[in-house]
């Protein structure tokens, strides 16, 4: 990809953990979203997001790390 731009924010409900939303920002953001929306609309927690294995080195791994960060667990930040 080469572009090192970028941004995501996750919004969680700290005493529920439910997702409430995300800002994502940045070339490539369109492939991320699926995951943030099926989070959403599956009821998910931030911290079964967080637990998700995604492939790594990708930028998909924003998501699991945004999560992770929300929970105070991010691993690459």
């Amino acid at each position: 990809m080469g572009d090192t731009g970028g941004f995501t924010k996750v919004i969680v409900d700290k005493s529920s953990g439910e997702i409430l939303g995300a800002h994502l920002i940045g070339p490539g953001v369109t492939e991320l979203l699926p995951a943030v929306a099926l989070g959403i609309t599956q009821e998910l927690t931030a911290k079964e997001i967080a637990s998700t294995i995604f492939a790594h080195p990708t930028l998909s791994e924003t998501v699991m790390e945004s999560f992770g960060a929300a929970l105070g667990e991010a691993i690459n930040l």
